[in-house]
């Protein structure tokens, strides 16, 4: 009898405990979800100057915003290949979970956006005989790596191994963003085909095959987040093997349906050039984007197009995240006060 009794208690603890590490999982596996509204992007001049700061513009403007975007540099991230320091990435959480304790009705999530062009740590500069310096114009340019070889693209994908390992279920990071290959900016299709710039990629064994072999591999390289949703900005495409740019619309199209195709729906199709009058490069983009359904996000081209008539023109394409400039209060270029916000909120909600 006491035989029966014991068996029966160890089973009923064995019970509870299943239940409770069920319950635990089915809360560690609660479905991810877009950000919608107004998501304030941070500043870039801020991030160049290692001191960016999550939570600047959701300060000044509180209980507006609906998420805010973490920003970290490659360089800050693995200052030597493959020893990581994901610390900034974390105390950006800590912030945003310290605001949402004392905003309760107005909580914020995140998206991370990993820059590998802004201080890219000196070892990726040396890889594969790197590097190649970018031309802005004669007085400005900068180093990047060599982002179409394998060497580069095989220590990006590592990266994202790292990162999803750790943020991957965070609850906070509801998106993540392919950030490379990239040249310029966060945008893997937003390049610098200037002559000079030309000159220095093909003497380093940049093709425009070796390019679109790289774009089509980063889908793969955000493989290992299975629970975050991942935002990919697109633009018109431009190949330069005849030595000037040529537009070539049929590869950012069959790009957009094939990352919409591996990702269903965890994928943010993007862009960051919208405007009250799209341009004839990104009309067919934001045409598609209706046309395939699912969460959109955008930016606007500059900070002079937050305007209620580019919300407006965005909605109509079926665009439900919009990132936001930070404002002249929190040091930025976005010329608008809380009531823009307020009434910029009122058109997103409406519709």
């Amino acid at each position: 009898m006491k035989i029966k009794l014991f068996l029966s208690s160890f089973l009923m603890i064995f019970f509870i405990l299943s239940c409770e590490e069920s319950n635990s999982n089915q809360i560690n596996d609660e479905k991810k979800h877009a950000l919608t509204g107004l998501v304030t992007m941070g500043s870039v001049k801020d991030l160049r100057n290692g001191k960016f700061d999550v939570l600047k513009e959701a300060n000044i403007h509180p209980d507006i915003y609906s998420g805010v975007v973490i920003r970290a540099t490659w360089g800050e991230l693995e200052p030597k290949k493959d020893k990581f320091d994901f610390s900034s990435i974390q105390n950006a959480l800590s912030y945003i979970e310290n605001y949402n304790n004392t905003h309760p009705n107005h909580k914020l999530a995140a998206k991370l956006r990993i820059s590998a062009t802004i201080n890219p740590p000196e070892w990726l500069l040396n890889l594969a005989n790197g590097p190649v310096e970018i031309m802005i114009n004669e007085s400005l340019s900068y180093n990047i790596g060599l982002f179409w070889t394998s060497e580069y693209r095989q220590a990006w994908h590592n990266l994202q191994i790292k990162l999803a390992e750790v943020f991957d279920t965070n609850k906070l990071i509801q998106e993540v963003c392919i950030t490379s290959p990239t040249m310029a900016t966060d945008e893997p299709l937003v390049t610098i085909f200037n002559p000079s710039t030309i000159q220095n990629l093909k003497e380093k064994g940049f093709t425009d095959i070796a390019f679109k072999e790289a774009l089509k591999g980063t889908l793969d390289d955000y493989s290992c987040w299975k629970k975050t949703l991942i935002d990919f900005s697109f633009n018109t495409y431009r190949e330069i093997d005849t030595g000037i740019p040529v537009k070539n619309d049929n590869f950012t199209i069959d790009l957009i349906k094939n990352f919409k195709n591996k990702y269903g729906d965890r994928a943010i199709l993007s862009n960051h050039g919208l405007q009250e009058n799209l341009t004839a490069g990104a009309l067919p983009i934001y045409q598609l984007f209706l046309e395939l359904g699912g969460d959109i996000a955008t930016q606007t081209k500059a900070p002079k197009d937050l305007t209620e008539q580019t919300f407006k023109v965005g909605l109509s394409y079926g665009v439900s995240e919009f990132e936001i400039w930070d404002s002249q209060d929190a040091g930025g270029f976005g010329d608008f006060n809380i009531n823009d916000l307020q009434h910029w909120n009122d058109i997103i909600s409406t519709n």
